[in-house]
């Protein structure tokens, strides 16, 4: 089962655990993937379609925070740690 949803700049899909019968339903860690867009920052998270925008950095933890909140019910379905992994690419000319 596929969940979809929208709040505010946060939009998600993701699998549901328990749809594949060897997948944990529990999870202890939940990598997002933070990259500078123009004025600001996109997230993703890693293995879900959990996706958010912002302008701040202390607006994409806020976004990031509240799309846990709509994906993970209460219990051990929430990741206990969100690390934010901040990716940067330059270009060089040689």
């Amino acid at each position: 089962m596929l969940i979809f949803g929208h709040m505010g700049s946060v939009e998600y899909f993701r699998t549901c655990p328990g749809d594949d019968p060897g997948e944990n339903a529990f999870m202890t860690e939940l990598i997002f993937e933070v990259q500078e867009e123009g004025t600001g920052y996109s997230a993703h998270a890693l293995g879900f379609g959990i996706h958010t925008e912002a302008e701040s950095i202390e607006e994409l933890r806020e976004n990031v925070r509240e799309a846990i909140n709509c994906c993970f019910d209460e219990g051990a379905e929430r990741p206990r740690i969100v690390r934010l992994h901040f990716v940067r690419d330059e270009i060089m000319v040689v």
